[in-house]
C-alpha cells in the first residue's frame, strides 16, 4: 500500500484541502510545501505546535464532500 507521501508527489494543485487526518508533517504538508502547493488542512487538536490554515478556503470542502 502506498501513502500519501508518494501520492501527493505528482500531483499539479495550488492547494490541496483536507481533513484533520491528512495533518502528519512528513508524510503530507512537507511534500505539498516542496511542491509549491497550499496544504488548506486544520491542525489536530493534540498538536504540540498549532498551525494557522485558511479558513474560508476550507469552507469550500463541503463542496467536494458532497458533489454527486
Amino acid at each position: 500500500m502506498v501513502g500519501a507521501d508518494h501520492l501527493l508527489v505528482d500531483l499539479e494543485v495550488e492547494a490541496l484541502l483536507a481533513d484533520k487526518a491528512y495533518d502528519a508533517d512528513e508524510r503530507v504538508l512537507d511534500v505539498l510545501e516542496a511542491c509549491g502547493a497550499i496544504a488548506v488542512i486544520p491542525p489536530k487538536r493534540n498538536r504540540l505546535v498549532q498551525r494557522a490554515y485558511d479558513k474560508e478556503l476550507y469552507k469550500a470542502r463541503h463542496l467536494i464532500e458532497n458533489f454527486s
